[in-house]
C-alpha cells in the first residue's frame, strides 16, 4: 500500500478503524506488518481520533481566522517572534497543513532549523491524509531545502558503551549516530554507566559537517558515578515512610468537618422551618407558643446544631494538629534540619498562631 493510501485510510471516517502499515484487519492496529497491538487499543485509539478531529466552534474558528490574518501581517513585517506566537495559537484551534508550513516558514527564520523540518514533515504528511497534494509537494520541497542547512555530528562513541546523549540538556535519539543541530552554540553530553561523563561545547555553523570523537573513561573502583549523590539522595526519598499519623489525624478531621457541615445544614433547615411555622419561636427558648408536635422538631434541631458546632471544633483542631504534626517530621534531605514550630494560644479570642522555621 501506497504511503499516500495509507495515511487517507487512517484519517477516511469509513476506515478509521482501520489503522495499518498495510496488512492490518479492522479493529487492530499494526506497528510492523505482523506485530498487532490488541483491539481493544484500537478501539481506543479511534476514539481518540474521532475527539480530536471534532471540529471547533464557530466561535473559535472565526478566532483562528483573525489569528491567522494577524499571523501573515506579522510574518509581512519581519516580526518573527511575535509570528510564531499567533500561529501557533492558529493551530492550537485547528491543525491544518496551511498553518504548519507558515509556522515553518517562521521557525526558518528564527534559526531553529529543526522545528522547521519537523512542521513541514507534519504538514507533509496531513496533507497526504487530506488530499491537498498541492500543499504535500510544497512541504516536501521545503524539506529538501532545510535539510542540508543542519548541521550533523556523527559521535564515534567506543565499541561496547552504551551511551546516553543530550543536547543543551535535552535527551537525543541520534540515528546512526548523527545529532541533527541548529545553528549556534550547543552543550553535548555523553554519559554511560560505569564512565565518567564526557561534555563538550561546540559552536555550530549552518551545514556543518563534523565527526566528534567521544572519549569515555572508566570510573576507578573507589570513585562514585556522577550523580551517585542525587541517586542516593533520590533512594532515600523513595524509602523514607509516609507520613502515616499525620496523614490519618487530617483525614479523621476532615471526616469530622464533613459530617459537621451535614449536622449544621439539617439543623439550621429545621431550625427555620419552626421559625416560618410558629413566628415567635427562639432556638433554645424554654417555652414556645408552637404546637406540642413540634418540640421534639426543636430538641432535634437544637441538637443538631450544638452537634456540628461541636464536631467542626475538633475536626478544625484534628487538621491543625495534623499539618503540625507534618511540618514538624525531620525532612528526608540530608543536611537539612527538621521544621521547628512555635504555638501560642491567646485565650482570649482562641486563636491559635503558628510560627513555621525550616
Amino acid at each position: 500500500m501506497a504511503l499516500t493510501d495509507t495515511a487517507r485510510q487512517l484519517r477516511t471516517p469509513q476506515s478509521s478503524c482501520r489503522i495499518a502499515c498495510g496488512c492490518a484487519e479492522p479493529m487492530a492496529v499494526v506497528t510492523k506488518c505482523g506485530r498487532m497491538v490488541p483491539a481493544i487499543l484500537a478501539a481506543v485509539l479511534c476514539a481518540l481520533s474521532a475527539w480530536a478531529d471534532s471540529p471547533p466552534s464557530a466561535g473559535d474558528e472565526a478566532r483562528r481566522r483573525a489569528l491567522y490574518r494577524q499571523g501573515k501581517a506579522l510574518v509581512a513585517a519581519a516580526r518573527w517572534p511575535e509570528a510564531a506566537a499567533k500561529l501557533r495559537a492558529v493551530i492550537a484551534i485547528r491543525s491544518a497543513p496551511k498553518a504548519l508550513i507558515a509556522l515553518a516558514v517562521v521557525e526558518e527564520q528564527l534559526g531553529h532549523l529543526r522545528e522547521a523540518k519537523r512542521l513541514y514533515r507534519q504538514a507533509q504528511l496531513d496533507a497526504m491524509a487530506l488530499g491537498l497534494d498541492r500543499d504535500a509537494a510544497a512541504a516536501a520541497e521545503r524539506i529538501q531545502q532545510v535539510d542540508p542547512r543542519l548541521a550533523r555530528f556523527t559521535l564515534e562513541v567506543p565499541a561496547g558503551v552504551r551511551a546516553l546523549v543530550s543536547v543543551d540538556g535535552e535527551p537525543r535519539f541520534p540515528a546512526a549516530g548523527t545529532l541533527e543541530l541548529d545553528p549556534g552554540r550547543h552543550e553535548i553530553q555523553v554519559t554511560a554507566k560505569g564512565y565518567r561523563p564526557y561534555r563538550t561545547s561546540r559552536l555550530v555553523e549552518e551545514g556543518d559537517r563534523r565527526q566528534l570523537a567521544v572519549v569515555m573513561t572508566r570510573l576507578e573502583p573507589s570513585e562514585p558515578a556522577q550523580g551517585a549523590a542525587d541517586d542516593r539522595q533520590e533512594a532515600d526519598r523513595a524509602e523514607a515512610p509516609w507520613p502515616i499519623g499525620p496523614m490519618v489525624l487530617g483525614g479523621t478531621g476532615v471526616a469530622l468537618a464533613a459530617v459537621a457541615i451535614g449536622l449544621w445544614v439539617d439543623g439550621s433547615s429545621k431550625d427555620q422551618a419552626l421559625r416560618d411555622t410558629c413566628s415567635k419561636w427562639t432556638l433554645g427558648a424554654s417555652e414556645t407558643v408552637c404546637p406540642a408536635e413540634l418540640r421534639s422538631d426543636a430538641e432535634d434541631a437544637e441538637a443538631e446544631i450544638i452537634a456540628g458546632n461541636v464536631l467542626m471544633g475538633v475536626g478544625g483542631a484534628a487538621l491543625a494538629g495534623a499539618v503540625l504534626w507534618w511540618l514538624l517530621l525531620p525532612s528526608a534531605d540530608e543536611g537539612h534540619q527538621p521544621a521547628t514550630a512555635t504555638l501560642v494560644v491567646t485565650p482570649a479570642d482562641v486563636r491559635a498562631w503558628v510560627g513555621v522555621r525550616f
